[in-house]
């Protein structure tokens, strides 16, 4: 699926621990955050009747 490039703002504390997720190696940058983020809410509210 193509990317659509997105800019978002986020709160000081916010980017402080979206750069801590990436210190962790779990992450190779930002948008990898941020993109797993929005999956597991994708799935939770596929989990959960409306």
């Amino acid at each position: 699926m193509p990317m659509v490039k997105k800019s978002i703002s986020v709160t000081g504390q916010q980017d402080s621990w979206i750069k801590a997720q990436i210190k962790t190696g779990h992450y190779g940058n930002e948008s990898e955050v941020v993109r797993e983020l929005i999956r597991e809410r994708q799935l939770r509210d596929q989990e959960t009747p409306a």
